[in-house]
């Protein structure tokens, strides 16, 4: 009686080839994220010294979940493949047979699966390298990792749409080429602005005027560089927004780079009153001088202080002292604060009045 219930025919196959591929799907669905974490820690041990439970989760998101994908829609695929296709559901699609059609979306998939695992390995890699580049502090390297990082993530999806083409539709890839070449030329000329984009982003490799992790100001923008793409370059600005700059602009545009800043400067003028004498000016100047002089070993540089200018309304005290980088920018102003407070105290010791905003 179970021998008749299993050699059954449903749909062109027996019961038992039926439950023999439900139950191969099944069991990939079970283990196949299994089996692909044991394949993944593998292959990452055979080919590379990295342990993977460093990377924990970019090693679970760009390796082990596409393979899991990879080998579970393998084994889908197989699985059917096994069975004959049902009389009951052939139907012409478009001229075509239904059966080929799902033949053909199948392979593009399986196609598609295979190519996520491709780039998602790419991407582990240059994750572990840009790590690496990082903990040197190698900013020329990390630039140049997630420069080639982006443009193999383009090559691979282009490479997939023309397997697929290949696979699925058996497009003869050299016909495909050829047009991609008239295309392509096509393309160039009405997207110049995203060509002129991926050609900047060589230019800022290749000249270096700025790296990740530098504070630019560019057109009047100003943040720290987060991510340098083929198209734009991501800046993260002091009220902490993220503003998206093509290339083009950023080469094009007026560039400061603040992080190759070699001193913090700092100018400010002091406005007396007109009744302060010579002598008072002249004390008053020796003081801020001696000041800022006794504080030419604690990181502030080429100090200077003199009587600038006076007219109508004032006499004009001239101070301008640098600052050296290896300050953290707290600490400088911190510094620029205890000068101020120093030079306020002088002016009230020599009894100086400074001019009101309402007496100018």
């Amino acid at each position: 009686m179970t021998n008749s219930f299993f050699h059954t025919v449903f749909l062109d196959n027996t019961i038992k080839a039926w439950f023999i591929c439900a139950g191969a799907i099944l069991l990939a669905l079970i283990f196949s994220r299994f089996i692909s974490k044991g394949l993944a820690t593998l292959f990452v041990k055979l080919f590379t010294k990295v342990k993977h439970t460093d990377y924990s989760d970019v090693f679970k998101k760009n390796i082990v979940k596409p393979l899991s994908h990879y080998i579970f829609w393998s084994v889908v695929v197989f699985s059917l493949e096994k069975l004959s296709f049902p009389h009951q559901m052939e139907f012409d699609f478009f001229k075509t047979k239904f059966s080929k059609v799902l033949d053909a979306i199948s392979m593009g998939w399986l196609t598609v699966c295979f190519f996520q695992l491709v780039i998602g390995i790419a991407m582990f890699i240059a994750f572990v390298l840009k790590e690496s580049a990082a903990k040197k502090n190698d900013r020329p390297i990390l630039q140049m990792i997630s420069l080639l990082a982006d443009l193999v993530r383009a090559v691979l999806i282009v490479f997939c749409i023309l397997f697929v083409l290949k696979v699925s539709f058996n497009y003869s890839l050299s016909s495909f080429v050829t047009s991609l070449g008239l295309v392509t030329a096509a393309l160039a000329l009405a997207a110049k602005e995203s060509v002129e984009n991926i050609i900047c982003s060589f230019v800022i490799f290749l000249d270096k005027p700025f790296f990740v992790g530098d504070t630019i100001n560019v057109n009047g923008v100003s943040g720290t560089v987060e991510k340098i793409g083929l198209r734009s370059t991501l800046l993260r600005t002091d009220a902490k927004t993220l503003v998206n700059m093509s290339n083009s602009s950023v080469i094009g545009g007026t560039l400061e780079n603040k992080s190759n800043q070699t001193y913090r400067h700092t100018v400010q003028t002091l406005e007396l009153d007109l009744d302060t004498t010579p002598e008072t000016i002249q004390e008053l100047v020796n003081h801020i001088k001696k000041l800022l002089q006794n504080m030419s070993n604690e990181s502030i540089v080429n100090p200077a202080v003199y009587f600038k200018d006076t007219g109508i309304n004032s006499h004009k005290i001239f101070v301008e002292y640098f600052g050296l980088m290896n300050m953290t920018y707290a600490d400088f102003t911190q510094r620029v604060q205890q000068i101020n407070i120093e030079i306020v105290t002088i002016i009230k010791q020599l009894n100086i009045s400074l001019v009101k905003l309402n007496d100018r």
